[in-house]
């Protein structure tokens, strides 16, 4: 997902339209863009500072898994040591750069902002690669939009339910049809954390009460928007809800659970599971 120029749009009301359903996989989409290193190929440096040697693939591998547990000892939303806000992109890059297999730029250096996708080797013992996307505003990190797959601590909702309680708003959308998909929203806005879970249904279910669960089983992705909670998500939120072709409700309209008690369903050892009337969800 490649961060745009948004219009203002508002969380005023129970539902939130939106336009067109994104093609979201976690497969890595083809890359068009020109790469600015690889982990084969040293990046060119115009500048004062030296980027580290780029580690071995183990090395490289066993680190992504050591961030992905410990987030480098921050705290949400800084991640990996990157501070939305204040870390610049040459410390984020100098910082990246030994465990990244790549570094795309999807926008001419002179731009301004600037959008960069990186990408990392999978922790062992999965193979293939996730990536994480950054929008670099005046020389500073100013979003970080982070796709895990499976691999975080964050990659299923009770990990952010236990470390930060409940969330500001909880909001839910679905369909129905075939394939029968859920997005679970968690959103913090003075935190500067949001972040969609997207599940599957299996097998289809047919009757007038759904039972939906967002364990790592049924997870079809995640993304996670991390920002400055001094700076307005106004902008991303509207492309965001832009992406799909529903209506998304607050937790209480779909589901008949408060927030404290929606919560509930995700602490540690629980299914992390609920029903909701699929009549809400008819398309």
């Amino acid at each position: 997902m490649i961060f745009l120029t948004f219009v203002f749009m508002g969380f005023g009301c129970s539902s939130l339209n939106a336009a067109s359903p994104p093609v979201i996989n976690t497969a890595i989409a083809t890359v068009t863009s020109t790469p600015l290193h690889s982990a084969k190929t040293p990046i060119p440096s115009t500048t004062s500072w030296t980027p580290l040697p780029t580690l071995s693939p183990n090395k490289a591998q066993d680190l992504v898994a050591k961030l992905l547990k410990e987030n480098a000892g921050c705290r949400l939303p800084c991640w990996w040591g990157i501070v939305p806000g204040q870390t610049s992109w040459q410390e984020a890059q100098a910082s990246l750069f030994p465990i990244a297999d790549s570094i795309y730029e999807a926008t001419d250096e002179n731009s301004n902002p600037r959008h960069f996708e990186v990408f990392f080797p999978a922790p062992y013992p999965s193979t293939g690669k996730f990536r994480q996307e950054l929008l670099v505003e005046n020389g500073i990190v100013k979003q970080v939009e982070v796709l895990p797959q499976q691999f975080s601590k964050y990659s299923v909702p009770n990990g952010l339910f236990q470390e930060f309680g409940n969330p500001e708003m909880i909001l839910l959308g679905g369909s129905v049809d075939q394939v029968q998909t859920f997005e679970l929203i968690l959103y913090y806005p003075h935190q500067g954390i949001f972040a969609l879970y997207s599940n599957e249904l299996h097998p289809f279910q047919q009757q007038e009460v759904l039972n939906v669960c967002f364990t790592e089983a049924e997870m079809s992705y995640v993304d996670i928007f991390l920002w400055n909670p001094a700076d307005s998500f106004s902008e991303t939120l509207d492309y965001i809800f832009g992406e799909y072709e529903r209506p998304f409700h607050n937790i209480e309209v779909v589901t008949n659970l408060t927030v404290d008690e929606f919560s509930d369903l995700f602490e540690s050892g629980k299914p992390g599971c609920f029903k909701t009337p699929s009549n809400f969800w008819t398309n």
